[in-house]
């Protein structure tokens, strides 16, 4: 598909006055933005064009605000309008996008330099930007910098819909006041960076990724006929001085028509064609995460442990923490202890982890460790292996957590902000990889609910310590993947959940430690499937009382497939060996066994299309329906959970298939089968029946 760019200046006319107008055009197949920049530089987004309908977004004829804010108090010299184009460039990037780089420069020397990119096959269009001194006096309280900032049309029934990543809920109103979306801050997540804008009565969405974890708002106000849409980042201000420059987060835009589902799936379409990386054979695939702060027999136990994985058909076997030297062995799960060594623990494996490795590789599967990189045993300052220098800060103070229990010792952190601290980290975990051939790195992005580092003794200025640090990390990430093309890094952390700045880097995302009961993670599961394909997320079955109380087999197939909407796994949660699968009830292996299989069937399907048929409530009145549907309509899964409905059947009108095909439909309950058009299928629906509350059924779909 071609990309189409225009430059050109012309007189718009009376429209907005006789002043000389730059008209900038970036368009390709599928969309179609025209930037009106005037004479002293200020920017009008003239139209934003779904060019399959031909509906424009824009307003025109608004001014947008300047894209740079400064401390008043500090900085006066940009609050003109002393700004003009210095020049526009164009490039075509390596996958076929066209990149525009528009550069206005103010009197001061202070150049903003705005990178819009159109990819070829999507509606979507990527905003950055970069500050530049070019001046010969610094620029003082440089406090955001946005890469969006546009004014659009405001039709009476504009709604909004936002994605909670502390508590994994969709939010969805109308939008009648200003509306500031957060992205949270340290350690505290608010929102995903995942906004979409509907116009219900032209069934229109315009959505927004937000390419950076924390530490930024978007502000959707309406004024007057229009709203104006801006992204900040927050709690940031940097002198930048003759020479220097700092860059935005990437921002995408892009435009959809149909429903919600479907603007979901054309922002995961674009995921994967441009930001993840590539995806593996056979992907997502199964695993199993086990741990010991235990005592005695730990290697052994777990060797016997991936014996048990290998034949249930588990294809990633890792050891979670408290893997090296000096972890704790009161069985207490004290993960802390210790935390920051890189050395094994031989007294857990006398063989040595890479005898793990060889082990777990020869039976076919592949091996991963789990790190927490960012914070460290407090006895590693105070032996000297960790110098004070590195250490997070705020106004002079130790960021630090001291549990007081049992075997918890004092924990510190280290600031990613440091270049030191990336360059040591990155070099540890590159060894890690190397030393004990991981195929998987399960990254734990722990941290205290500190504001941020405030000192400016290591790399960064007072004021950017937190938006430094979160660079740092994915710097480290950026290169672990380029020196490791095939490691799969796991997102594990409560304040990384669901980041698209991880985006570039991660091939999974471990959703919550509160892995049960059913319910519970499914609710998760499908909150989460509107951000990443369903296939990214992540969540295990632990031992809790809904495992070794249950019998019944229908029910215990219920719990395993609650957790087969995404990455698939088993995991021992509070590091102590008597959690550990082998030792559950054996009516629950047998579900994970007989449903395993099945399992492989269908998960390719979870990176492709997601349709949210009755989603899912937390008291379970209504039945939970979603299907994932493959790109090409040729074959789909659907999930049925009928909850505590009273109803024990459903019709369910299913969508993404082709009118033009019959499909062959298999129950997985009963392993019968039928067959029935795709018109029909989607206009009349098919009816499904549970004969009791918390039965579950998987219907696989395919093309005769």
């Amino acid at each position: 598909m071609k990309n189409h760019l225009k430059n050109m200046k012309n007189e718009i006319g009376t429209q907005y006055g006789q002043d000389r107008q730059t008209c900038i055009n970036l368009e390709n197949d599928l969309i179609k933005r025209t930037m009106v920049v005037n004479n002293i530089g200020m920017p009008i987004l003239e139209k934003l064009v779904n060019k399959e309908t031909g509906f424009n977004w824009a307003l025109g004829n608004r001014k947008c605000n300047r894209f740079v804010k400064v401390n008043e108090e500090l900085q006066t010299s940009l609050m003109g309008e002393n700004w003009h184009i210095e020049n526009t460039m164009t490039n075509t990037l390596a996958n076929g996008s066209t990149e525009l780089a528009v550069t206005m420069a103010h009197s001061s020397g202070t150049m903003v330099t705005q990178f819009t990119t159109c990819f070829p096959g999507t509606a979507v269009i990527q905003h950055r930007c970069r500050v530049e001194n070019k001046g010969t006096q610094p620029f003082y309280g440089l406090v955001s910098f946005d890469p969006l900032n546009f004014t659009i049309a405001h039709p009476d029934d504009l709604h909004v819909h936002t994605i909670r990543r502390d508590r994994y809920c969709l939010n969805s109103q109308l939008l009648n006041k200003e509306l500031v979306i957060r992205g949270g801050n340290w350690n505290r997540p608010e929102n995903a960076g995942w906004i979409v804008l509907e116009n219900k009565k032209e069934k229109e969405y315009l959505y927004i990724g937000v390419e950076w974890e924390r530490e930024w708002e978007i502000s959707i106000n309406p004024v007057g006929k229009g709203v104006e849409i801006s992204f900040s980042v927050v709690r940031y201000s940097k002198n930048l001085y003759p020479g220097e420059a700092v860059d935005s987060p990437a921002i995408f835009v892009g435009l959809a028509h149909g429903d919600l589902d479907i603007a979901v799936n054309k922002i995961h379409e674009y995921l994967c064609k441009y930001v993840f990386p590539p995806i593996h054979e056979n992907f997502p695939w199964t695993a199993y995460d086990i741990w010991s702060t235990d005592s005695e027999c730990v290697e052994d136990i777990i060797l016997e442990e991936l014996d048990f994985a290998a034949e249930l058909g588990i294809e990633v076997f890792y050891i979670d923490a408290a893997w090296w030297a000096g972890s704790s062995i009161k069985g207490q799960g004290a993960w802390g202890l210790g935390l920051g060594n890189y050395e094994e623990d031989l007294r857990k494996f006398p063989n040595g982890l890479k005898y793990i490795s060889d082990r777990v590789h020869k039976k076919g599967l592949k091996f991963g460790l789990w790190v927490d990189p960012m914070i460290i045993d407090e006895q590693w300052l105070t032996s000297g292996k960790i110098p004070d220098r590195w250490l997070v800060k705020q106004d002079g103070i130790i960021s630090s957590l001291d549990l007081k229990l049992n075997d918890w010792p004092k924990v510190i952190q280290i600031c990613t902000g440091c270049p030191e601290v990336k360059e040591y980290l990155l070099e540890m975990l590159s060894n890690l990889v190397e030393r004990y051939s991981l195929d998987w790195l399960k990254w734990d992005d722990s941290a205290f609910a500190q504001p941020f580092c405030n000192r400016s003794d290591h790399g960064h200025q007072s004021g950017d310590g937190n938006y430094e640090a979160l660079k740092g990390k994915y710097e480290i990430c950026e290169e672990l993947i380029h020196r490791f093309p095939n490691l799969v890094i796991e997102q594990c952390g409560y304040p990384a959940r669901l980041d698209y700045g991880l985006a570039r880097y991660i091939r999974s995302n471990w959703l919550s430690d509160a892995s049960s009961p059913a319910k519970h993670v499914r609710g998760n599961m499908e909150i989460a499937s509107y951000i990443y394909p369903a296939s990214y997320n992540t969540a295990w079955i632990i031992q809790d009382k809904e495992i070794l109380e249950e019998s019944d087999p229908m029910k215990l197939d219920t719990i395993v497939r609650s957790r087969m909407m995404g990455l698939f796994g088993l995991g021992t949660l509070n590091g102590q060996l008597s959690e550990r699968a082998s030792l559950w009830p054996l009516p629950v292996i047998e579900a994970i066994k007989r449903n395993l299989v099945h399992y492989k069937q269908f998960r390719h399907l979870l990176s492709q299309d997601v349709y949210h048929l009755s989603p899912f409530q937390e008291d379970e009145k209504n039945w939970q329906v979603i299907s994932f549907v493959a790109r090409g309509k040729e074959e789909a899964v659907v999930f049925c959970f009928r909850g505590n409905s009273e109803n024990s059947e459903v019709n369910i009108k299913l969508r993404g298939l082709s009118i033009e095909k019959d499909y062959i439909i298999r129950s997985l309950n009963t392993y019968s089968e039928v067959k029935i058009n795709g018109r029909t299928l989607m206009e009349k629906g098919l009816v499904v029946k549970l004969e009791h509350p918390d039965m579950s059924e998987i219907l696989l779909l395919k093309c005769k």
